[in-house]
């Protein structure tokens, strides 16, 4: 079975174990773990330098959307129709201030993420529990956490009994959230949604089992992939998009009073 971004969290754990090769109850063994980081890399975000807040702010105007509203304000300009000018720098100025505002809160946002890493997590290997870096976790990996840890890498939930998550790094939200080892959703439930899943940087809020004090999950992939922070870029080009829609109803206003 091929197993991608996509259906990870609609299969059953058994699925899942047997598309990454490895067995829920006894993990991956060492030698296969040690391959798997040397073909793979060590688990951790990639590293890229922070953006400068000028940077950030010339990115804002350098938008082709920008540039022709920017351009048609000055067009208004020198044809006399100054209001019109105004508006839509004005709009601009506004849509400019709010994308630098989105990135910036984003980059930190990153910086946050990497220094939450994990410096040393509990994983199942051939039957028995290490206890090693966070950095040496690879896809296929059976981890072992408690409450009040920090989730290394994501993963599908494989074990587990009332088990709520803190996601705020995710979400927003303070409220934590039930994750469920049983279940399946469908393909089409946002990371949010996918209560059968685990995200880096996410914390382990309360954790009753009856049998021992972990929950376990097993690695989906090693290095968690930020899509969260796709939602302010989101936000920024549907302002960009009103902005654009907003010059062009001023545009045609200025034809029609001259006609």
């Amino acid at each position: 079975m091929q197993l991608d971004a996509n259906n990870r969290h609609t299969v059953p754990v058994s699925d899942v174990a047997r598309a990454l090769n490895t067995d829920v109850l006894k993990g991956l063994t060492c030698r296969e773990a040690e391959l798997r980081l040397s073909e793979q890399g060590p688990n951790e975000l990639e590293e890229r330098g922070l953006k400068s807040p000028l940077r950030i702010m010339w990115d804002q105007f350098a938008a082709a959307l920008v540039v022709i509203l920017i351009i048609a304000s000055v067009i208004s300009f020198f044809i006399g129709e100054t209001k019109d000018a105004a508006a839509i720098l004005i709009i601009v100025l506004l849509n400019a201030l709010l994308g630098f505002y989105q990135e910036h809160k984003a980059e930190k946002a990153m910086a946050a993420l990497r220094a939450l890493a994990v410096p040393g997590v509990r994983v199942r290997r051939e039957g028995r529990v290490h206890e090693i870096s966070a950095r040496e976790l690879v896809p296929g990996d059976i981890i072992l956490l408690e409450a009040g840890n920090l989730v290394p890498a994501d993963g599908r939930v494989s074990m587990s009994f009332n088990l709520r998550l803190q996601e705020s790094a995710l979400t927003g939200e303070s409220a934590t959230v039930t994750k469920e080892s049983e279940e399946t959703v469908s393909a089409d439930v946002p990371p949010a949604d996918r209560i059968n899943m685990v995200y880096m940087g996410t914390v382990v809020a309360i954790l009753v089992v009856p049998l021992n004090r972990y929950f376990e999950f097993l690695i989906i992939r090693g290095t968690a992939s930020p899509g969260w922070l796709l939602v302010p870029l989101v936000a920024v080009a549907l302002v960009t998009g009103l902005v654009f829609a907003f010059a062009t109803g001023v545009g045609l206003s200025t034809l029609r009073r001259d006609s």
